[in-house]
C-alpha cells in the first residue's frame, strides 16, 4: 500500500523537492496502474482490484496534497500527468466494474 499520507510535503514556493516529491509519487501511482493492467491481462481480477485500490489511493493522496501545496511553476506539469493517470484509472474502473472508492473498506 502507498505510504503517501505519512510523507511531509515541502511548502516553500518553487521548492524543487516539492516537485520531486510529486513526480516520485506519480511514478508510484503509474506503477500501480501498470500492475492493474498486467493483472487484468492475466485474468487475475482480485489482484487487479487490489492494485487498483492502491493506485486510486495514491492518486487521491497526490490530488489532496497538491491542493494543499503552494502553487509552483511545475504544478501545471504535475496536474497534466495527474489528468492522464485519472483517465487511465477511470478506464480501469470500468473494466473492473467498480463504481466508487467510497464503497471500499480498509
Amino acid at each position: 500500500m502507498s505510504t503517501l499520507p505519512s510523507r511531509i510535503i515541502p511548502q516553500r514556493r518553487g521548492d524543487k523537492s516539492a516537485h520531486q516529491f510529486f513526480l516520485m509519487d506519480l511514478e508510484e501511482c503509474q506503477r500501480f496502474v501498470g500492475l492493474v493492467e498486467t493483472e487484468l491481462e492475466l485474468s487475475h481480477s482480485q489482484a487487479a482490484e487490489r492494485a487498483f485500490r492502491n493506485a486510486d489511493h495514491a492518486y487521491r493522496a497526490i490530488v489532496r496534497f497538491l491542493a494543499e501545496a503552494e502553487h509552483t511553476q511545475s504544478q501545471d506539469e504535475i496536474e497534466q500527468k495527474l489528468s492522464e493517470v485519472a483517465a487511465r484509472l477511470d478506464d480501469l474502473r470500468l473494466k473492473l466494474g467498480l463504481h466508487d472508492s467510497s464503497e471500499w473498506t480498509e
